[in-house]
């Protein structure tokens, strides 16, 4: 028997494909159905000119019914009315208060055109040829000779330029001429009165508004006090120097001289009563109408040839130096220099003050110009003393 061996067949390694899966979207959530518009039943019809509310009954309105708007409107409106008449009065209330008074004086004893103006920028009046027209003086004014009374500085009339811009204050007022008047009728009395119901304000001029104070406590004493001695009086008192003094040499005139008893119980008795006033003891103190506003002692100067300044000077002089100092104009700042040359040229060896000579020009200012005219005709005179003029300026007030 034969015995046939067979080896097993191998089979080679076949990879069969893995099948390709897809991945499927996720199916889509299901949406609730949303209503749609229905049109109303035709078992409720409407008519073609009746409003339809679309929300009956709603619980917040977001609109307002046209009555309410037109009241508002109507508020409004009288609100914007309102406030123009308020600025309209408070523009006119303004202009009341922010008036000048123009005087203007064209030719001799005349009275002066009066003319309230309101047609400028304030405070700054300009004295433009329009200006000047309608008060008479633009002929003055193309020629050169415009004059303005300067009733801070100056105190006198001053030749100004057209255009020349003035800072004006309330109620204040203006005086103008021609260089060729020479008397300008009623002047005094606008001088007087501008003088008697003015006040400086402190904030804006302090100098003044001190001096005007001082002239206001001082006018009770000028008319209590109308002769010189009391002021002789009152220097007696006010200078006991020379009294403590005199004690001193007594006790040593006993111990020095015995052989005078008698002095010795009487002696200071008398000490007290020697510094009587002499008659050159006047001289020493001024004259208190021309004080002024001034407490500097050096108002007690006295000149070289024993002439107290200003009551021992004759109007005259006095006069030409204060029209001297104000015929010419300067600065701010060389007013004060030029014045006290000026001083010391018509009085050499006197004592420049300048409150003093401020005082005095006050003084001069209130005067009126027959009754400078006047003083000044004496001459050199003892009728022409600048102390007597004071006194004539003080009774006419």
């Amino acid at each position: 028997m034969t015995t046939i061996s067979t080896t097993p067949s191998i089979n080679p390694l076949v990879l069969t494909p893995q099948p390709i899966v897809t991945p499927t979207p996720p199916s889509p959530v299901a949406q609730t159905p949303r209503p749609t518009p229905s049109l109303p039943s035709s078992s409720n019809p409407f008519q073609a000119n009746e409003v339809i509310d679309a929300r009956p009954n709603p619980r917040y309105a977001t609109h307002l019914r046209p009555v309410f708007t037109e009241v508002i409107a109507e508020q409004q409106e009288k609100a914007r009315q309102r406030d123009r008449l308020e600025a309209e009065r408070k523009a006119n209330a303004q202009k009341v208060k922010q008036n000048i008074t123009l005087y203007s004086w064209t030719s001799d004893n005349t009275p002066p055109k009066v003319r309230v103006t309101q047609a400028f920028t304030w405070p700054f009046l300009s004295l433009s040829l329009a200006l000047l027209s309608t008060i008479g003086l633009q002929d003055a004014g193309e020629r050169g000779e415009l004059c303005f009374y300067d009733e801070v500085d100056a105190l006198d009339w001053v030749e100004v330029d057209v255009g020349h811009v003035v800072e004006v204050q309330e109620g204040q007022r203006i005086l103008l001429k021609n260089r060729n008047i020479q008397c300008c009728e009623d002047l005094h009395k606008f001088l007087e009165a501008h003088s008697r119901y003015t006040t400086p304000h402190l904030y804006s001029n302090l100098s003044q508004e001190r001096a005007s104070v001082r002239e206001m406590f001082k006018q009770p004493s000028l008319f209590t006090t109308p002769t010189r001695n009391p002021v002789l009086s009152s220097s007696t008192i006010s200078t006991p120097t020379p009294i403590p003094s005199m004690p001193t040499p007594i006790p040593s005139t006993p111990t020095s001289l015995p052989s005078t008893p008698t002095p010795t119980p009487s002696t200071p008795t008398p000490v007290p009563s020697t510094p009587t006033p002499t008659p050159s003891t006047p001289t020493l103190f001024p004259h208190p109408e021309c004080l002024g506003g001034s407490n500097n002692p050096i108002n007690l100067d006295i000149t070289p040839d024993g002439k107290h300044w200003p009551g021992d000077f004759y109007v005259v002089d006095i006069g030409r130096c204060i029209r001297a100092v104000n015929g010419r104009t300067h600065l701010s700042r060389q007013r004060g220099r030029h014045q006290e040359d000026m001083f010391k040229s018509f009085f050499p060896g006197v004592w420049y003050v300048a409150s003093t000579f401020s005082d005095q020009k006050k003084i001069w200012a209130r005067a009126h110009h027959d009754l400078q005219e006047e003083f000044i005709n004496f001459g050199q005179r003892k009728e022409g003393l600048w102390s007597a003029f004071c006194r004539r300026v003080r009774h006419t007030m």
